[in-house]
């Protein structure tokens, strides 16, 4: 019994792809939007953004972290400043045939506006990826974040990111 369990595991194990996954992006979010609790500021920008995804795949499930900058103009209420942004977070994901479909989870969403005043918060993540080559995709990503205590209230933004992203899978077989 014991050989055929080692057999059947070390097959297994050579038809079994898992490596490290290194991908570079970089994409417009052309449509964000968002409104603080306290009802006094909407808030709209767009910009490009930069960002790079590291992990791990195992057959078709890949988990990893993301992270992503922006450097943009905002305009809120009779403000309109520039403010970069950075999010850092984790992702789970799947992948079949040239398909892929992230969950991710921003543990470090940091909003600094030009002033030095700064906005912690997290949120979720919803990406969507097609591989029009070995190394390059077309990225569709939703994004939900909540920073606190900004100006008058929480603050929740909506962001729609179109990117192109180079996955590079260091998979062995």
């Amino acid at each position: 019994m014991k050989k055929y369990l080692f057999l059947i595991f070390t097959f297994y194990s050579l038809n079994t792809y898992a490596g490290l996954l290194l991908e570079p992006y970089a994409g417009f979010d052309f449509s964000t939007t968002g409104k603080t609790d306290g009802g006094n500021y909407d808030v709209d920008w767009r910009s490009f953004e930069f960002g790079g995804r590291l992990g791990y795949i195992f057959e078709t499930f890949m988990l990893g972290l993301d992270m992503d900058y922006k450097d943009k103009e905002v305009e809120y209420g009779p403000y309109d400043e520039d403010t970069e942004i950075t999010n850092t977070g984790v992702f789970a994901g799947w992948m079949w045939e040239d398909w892929a479909l992230r969950l991710k989870y921003y543990f470090n969403a940091d909003w600094r506006k030009e002033g030095g005043s700064s906005y912690s918060g997290n949120g979720f993540g919803l990406d969507v990826a097609y591989r029009i080559s070995q190394h390059i995709a077309i990225n569709l990503e939703f994004t939900r974040l909540n920073y606190d205590n900004f100006e008058d209230g929480d603050l929740e933004t909506h962001d729609i990111l179109i990117a192109v992203s180079f996955p590079f899978n260091l998979v062995t077989k």
